[in-house]
C-alpha cells in the first residue's frame, strides 16, 4: 500500500510542475511571418523573429480552422540544428 501511494504521489507532483501551452494560428494573418504576429510568444533560432528563418502562417493546408504553419529551407539538412 506504501508503494502505490509512494508512485501515486510521485506522478501527481509530476502533473502540478508540467507545463502548457497553447496557440491559436487561425487568429494570425496567413501569409505573413508568424513571430511578429505572436506578442512574444515565438521566436527563431538566432532570436530574429521576421527574419528569413521565421516560418509563414499559411491556409494553403490545415486540419481544422483555417490556418496552419508552413516551414521551408532551402539548406540542405534542414538547415541549422542546436
Amino acid at each position: 500500500m506504501k508503494k502505490q501511494l509512494l508512485t501515486l504521489g510521485f506522478l501527481s507532483s509530476l502533473v502540478a510542475f508540467g507545463q502548457t501551452f497553447t496557440d491559436n494560428f487561425d487568429s494570425y494573418t496567413a501569409g505573413q511571418k508568424l513571430c511578429p504576429q505572436s506578442g512574444g510568444n515565438w521566436t527563431t533560432w538566432s532570436n530574429a523573429p521576421g527574419g528569413t528563418e521565421d516560418v509563414l502562417v499559411s491556409s494553403a493546408s490545415s486540419v481544422s480552422g483555417s490556418n496552419s504553419l508552413y516551414f521551408s529551407t532551402s539548406v540542405q539538412a534542414g538547415g541549422r540544428q542546436i
